[in-house]
Parts: C-alpha cells; structure tokens; sequence
C-alpha cells in the first residue's frame, strides 16, 4: 500500500507523557472498527463516531474494558452539513484534544449515473468529501499550533472490469498525513 512498510503508530512499549486521542469516523463497523481496536490496543483513548449508537457504545466498553483506555462516544450523521462542527462542538465541551484524525466513513452508489438518485448522491458527496474536508478544517489548526497530529484518510474506490462491466474490482488505500 503506497510503499509504507512500517508501524506509524507508536507501540505499546512507548510511553506518552501526554495520553493521545484518536478520533475516528465510520467506528461501527468495518475498517473503522478495526482501526479502533488498533488504536485502543497501543493506548490510544478514542472518540468514536458514526450513526449507530448502540454498535459505537458497546465497541466504547469493550475498548475500555480490553485496553485500560477512555473510549467515547458521538452519534453523527455525516451526510448532514452541520455535522463537523457539531463534533468538534461536543469536542471542545468535554474537553478533549484530537491527536488522529481518522477520516473513514464514507460509502459509494452503484447503477448507471442516469439512473441514480441525486439526493443519495449529494449525500453521498457530503460524507466522503465535504464531510472530511470540514473535520481535518477545523481540527488541523490545533495539531499544527501544537507542532504533532496525525490524519488518516481512508478511501476505496470501485470501478467496472472488462468490457462487459459485469464484475467489479474494489481498490482499498489508505494515505496518511503525519505532522
């Protein structure tokens, strides 16, 4: 995967003088929770963010009760312009600083493009695109001011194969950026 042949995140034998946060889009399931676990599993506390409450709460206590870490919750729905900012909203309230960010949730349509829903599609555009944009806005300026943070953005694309356009062939990347 883009030539990275090394662990970026710190193990668990390295100490933090200061506990380090990830904040993590698209935890209910799939590579998002699998991500968590990673995180958790090296020590990281986590936020954990998605639509599905009680999936987000009990992967929070397991996460807990596993690593020894602080494990929270926000129920967002990405699709909606406002969601960003109500994160980081809820961030600021409780106090915490996001180390990662780990933009992962996202989806894709299928079907002809003439056919296809434009309000799904423009939903759709919102999460994977306007979504992480406005999150790495507003939090970057803090990892900046404060000389470290990491950004994960995890994509995947899909595209037709062949002339017949009958399979499809998935693409998974992730590119990082490391302050």
């Amino acid at each position: 995967m883009f030539g990275v042949t090394h662990r970026t995140i710190p193990p668990k034998s390295y100490t933090h003088t200061v506990k380090q946060t990830a904040l993590i889009t698209g935890a209910s399931g799939g590579i998002g929770l699998e991500l968590a676990r990673l995180f958790a599993g090296d020590g990281w506390d986590v936020v954990l963010v998605a639509r599905s409450d009680a999936k987000l709460r009990d992967l929070a206590a397991e996460l807990g009760r596993q690593h020894g870490i602080t494990a929270q919750v926000i129920i967002a729905d990405l699709a909606k312009p406002d969601a960003a900012a109500d994160i980081v909203k809820t961030l600021t309230d409780r106090g915490l600083i996001v180390d990662a960010l780990v933009n992962n949730a996202g989806y894709g349509l299928t079907g002809p493009f003439v056919e296809t829903d434009l309000r799904l599609e423009l939903e759709m555009i919102q999460v994977n695109v306007a979504a992480i944009t406005h999150l790495t806005k507003l939090l970057l300026p803090g990892m900046v001011a404060r000389r470290r943070g990491r950004i994960l953005n995890v994509a995947s694309t899909v595209v037709p194969a062949g002339p017949s356009h009958g399979r499809l062939l998935r693409d998974e990347g992730i590119r990082a950026v490391i302050l």
